[in-house]
């Protein structure tokens, strides 16, 4: 009996000992998991800043600028976006979650299907590469999870789930015909090229 007595007060110590863990014991399984995939994959969700500037003999301008969203898919630095968010600016800086501010180059595109690589110089313990999920065992109905920067904002997140599957928008090139997911999360100005996860926190 005392050795039961001493085990359950080891596993309260360990419980209440866990940050949060009070004010965590309302939640539902639901917004438990929520939390738990926003925590984890937005550190490796990165804030792009894109400017397009045009110098002359006495000053430098800003012609255009921009935001947009992107993640990091390997600790070599590598990160993905939209093209659209980079196409036609000639600087882009990547911000990670993490806070640090790296300039970046552009490594390649496909810009058919909207896709861009950037590379940026960063310590390997700084970038949280985010694991990609498969897409072909999506359902309708299914929760997924919105990282990104509307309006600047850095790593908001909203949730939905996926509407349809296998869409086409009118104008897709014909790569993308039939194989777009629809959901209705919110997407804002700002989220481009950043992740839509799954529950198990993976890129979908």
């Amino acid at each position: 009996m005392r050795r039961r007595q001493l085990w359950f007060a080891i596993l309260a110590i360990a419980l209440f000992s866990v940050p949060g863990y009070s004010q965590d014991k309302n939640l539902l399984q639901d917004e438990r998991n929520t939390i738990e995939v926003f925590e984890k994959a937005s550190r490796g969700v990165v804030h792009i800043e894109v400017r397009t500037t045009q110098e002359s003999k006495f000053e430098k301008q800003v012609k255009e600028s921009g935001a947009g969203s992107g993640f990091v898919i390997d600790r070599e630095g590598r990160i993905l976006t939209a093209f659209h968010v980079v196409s036609g600016m000639n600087q882009v800086d990547v911000i990670l979650g993490g806070g640090r501010r790296l300039p970046d180059r552009l490594i390649g595109t496909a810009p058919n299907l909207d896709i861009a690589l950037l590379q940026v110089d960063a310590p390997a313990e700084e970038l949280f590469p985010l694991t990609l999920g498969d897409d072909r065992t999506l359902h309708v109905g299914q929760k997924v999870l919105a990282i990104g920067n509307p309006i600047g904002l850095h790593n908001s997140l909203t949730t939905g789930i996926v509407s349809a599957l296998q869409r086409s928008i009118e104008g897709s090139p014909v790569e993308l015909e039939e194989a777009l997911l629809q959901t209705d999360a919110a997407i804002n100005p700002g989220n481009s090229g950043g992740p839509l996860l799954n529950s198990a926190g993976e890129v979908v």
